[in-house]
C-alpha cells in the first residue's frame, strides 16, 4: 500500500516537473527506481509520461497544429514499437 501511494506522489511529481520545474523530476525516478527494478520503473515512467502527453492534447486539441502532428507521426510511432 505504501508502494502505490508513493508511486502516486512520483507520477505527480512528474506530471508537475513537466509543467514548471523540469529538474524536479529526477525525485520521481528516484522513487520509482527505489520501488521496482530498472526496466519496471522505466517503462513506468514513460507510460506515466505518455498518458501525460495524451492528457495535454486532448486538452489542447483545439489550439494544436494538427498538420504538423500528422507529419511527425509516421516517424514516432516506429520508435515507440521499437521501444516496446
Amino acid at each position: 500500500m505504501v508502494e502505490i501511494a508513493l508511486m502516486v506522489v512520483a507520477a505527480l511529481i512528474i506530471g508537475y516537473s513537466k509543467t514548471a520545474l523540469g529538474g524536479l523530476a529526477v525525485i520521481s525516478v528516484a522513487i520509482f527506481a527505489t520501488i521496482m527494478p530498472a526496466k519496471e520503473s522505466t517503462a513506468a515512467i514513460l507510460a506515466v509520461l505518455m498518458v501525460g502527453d495524451l492528457v495535454a492534447c486532448w486538452h489542447y486539441r483545439r489550439d494544436a497544429d494538427w498538420c504538423l502532428i500528422r507529419r511527425l507521426l509516421p516517424a514516432v510511432l516506429p520508435g515507440l514499437v521499437l521501444g516496446t
